[in-house]
């Protein structure tokens, strides 16, 4: 018998692919061998744990550096905390240039019904106080209330401005004010000193601030003449929230400045 036949011959493969179905078949199926390999699995595996890891390792550090915001925070540098911040909502408001008949009580003449309308605004609210967890917090230090259980003494910043817009309100009107039964702090506002005081802080707060609201131009068919108006929509700060965190927070304890209080409360002072 000859010897080759106990062999199953198969000739190789052509280096040339002629097409054929025989060569379709035989081509090594290296990507499905690669699919089915258990080295290829656990890669996935690896690569998808680690993506995730990253992934939660990201918004970790992202929660974190929020929450640790502020001027020391090279990531959020622009933002110093503020106890009212998380109540902050926005909405659209009109406003009103203020002439004609576009004018509120605050610009009226001087009399007891405007001056109780600007006590409104900040007499009632004015200076809160709140406890150590939030004056920790601040910025800048503030004061512990001397017999308050450790609460400290503030006051949010538009009450103030307030203050000043009332004040040079009532300088426009010396004579009358100096007429008026007032106290001796309030005839000390009239001052010009207090009043370029006050001026400035408002500038300060405008520029702050530094809203981008357009004013706009109309035709006047009146006037026959274009004309800028200020009665234009505005994206405003919610403040009536502000208010109610106001009145919720109001200065309960008295507050007596020839009071020292000794103070723990390790705050580094940013801007002194």
């Amino acid at each position: 018998m000859n010897k080759q036949e106990n062999f199953d011959y198969r000739p190789l493969i052509s280096r040339i692919d002629n097409g054929t179905e025989e060569a379709k078949n035989t081509r090594p199926r290296w990507g499905l061998a690669l699919a089915r390999s258990p080295w290829h699995n656990r890669g996935l595996v690896v690569v998808f744990v680690v993506q995730s890891l990253l992934n939660i390792f990201l918004i970790v550090s992202g929660l974190y550096l929020y929450s640790r915001r502020g001027p020391s925070n090279p990531i959020f540098p622009q933002l110093t905390y503020s106890p009212v911040q998380d109540l902050v909502s926005f909405g659209v408001q009109k406003f009103y240039e203020g002439f004609g008949e576009n004018i509120t009580i605050y610009q009226w003449n001087p009399s007891d019904e405007v001056d109780q309308a600007s006590e409104d605004l900040i007499a009632v609210i004015g200076i809160s106080e709140v406890p150590r967890s939030i004056a920790e917090k601040l910025p800048n230090k503030t004061y512990p209330l001397a017999g308050s259980g450790g609460n400290y003494i503030l006051e949010l910043d538009v009450f103030y401005q307030l203050h000043c817009l009332n004040t040079l309100r009532m300088a426009l009107s010396p004579d009358y004010y100096r007429r008026k039964n007032v106290t001796k702090l309030e005839l000390s506002f009239l001052e010009p000193p207090h009043a370029r005081h006050c001026l400035d802080v408002i500038r300060q707060s405008l520029m702050c601030n530094a809203d981008i609201a357009t004013y706009v131009w109309q035709w006047d068919a009146e006037d026959n003449m274009v004309k800028p108006t200020g009665n234009v929509v505005h994206t405003c700060r919610d403040f009536e929230r502000i208010v109610d965190w106001a009145k919720g927070n109001r200065i309960r304890t008295h507050f007596d400045n020839k009071v020292h209080v000794e103070d723990d409360l390790d705050v580094p002072i940013i801007y002194a």
